[in-house]
């Protein structure tokens, strides 16, 4: 236990940092393929479901709707668009040149909370592979002890039996 309790030690502050670098790296190739978004108008061709009133989050639905692409090409496909939505309403949606893409551009605090997170969460993850290192060497040692403690009572335990 106190050679795990040194690998978490020592190996926490290493996984940190490369977690955080990994998810630096993810961040800044996500933020290039980005740059090529730009937000364009889609006219909904569709009605969008409405949403529940009991539910206090409003999810965008996927509607079919129209847009012109910056090189001036009509286009037709499905928008997120907020519920309730009617056909002829208009929705601000990021394009590629492929079409709309769900989400927004990150954001530079976006960025930071996925960095702090994977650089949190990566220790974490390290504490748990090493306690379940450490019950599978424990089960081993046990099944080992147990076996030597079987073997050595069978050899001990008929002398102690009264032979009849």
């Amino acid at each position: 236990m106190a050679g795990l309790v040194a690998a978490f030690l020592a190996g926490a502050p290493l996984i940190a940092i490369a977690a955080g670098s990994w998810a630096h790296t993810g961040n800044l190739r996500q933020q290039a393929a980005q740059e090529s978004w730009h937000q364009v108008h889609a006219v909904v061709l569709q009605a969008a479901p409405r949403q529940a009133t009991f539910r206090h989050a409003s999810f965008p639905s996927w509607v079919r709707a129209r847009w012109t692409s910056p090189g001036g090409q009509s286009r037709v496909g499905y928008v997120p668009a907020p519920p309730g939505s009617r056909p002829g309403s208009r929705v601000l949606v990021w394009a590629d040149r492929t079409g709309p893409v769900a989400g927004v551009q990150l954001t530079s605090d976006v960025v930071t909370a996925r960095e702090i997170a994977a650089a949190m969460l990566a220790p974490a993850g390290l504490a748990l592979v090493l306690l379940g290192l450490a019950r599978a060497v424990r089960w081993l040692l046990d099944r080992r002890r147990l076996a030597a403690w079987e073997a050595a009572w069978t050899s001990t335990g008929p002398q102690w039996t009264p032979r009849g």
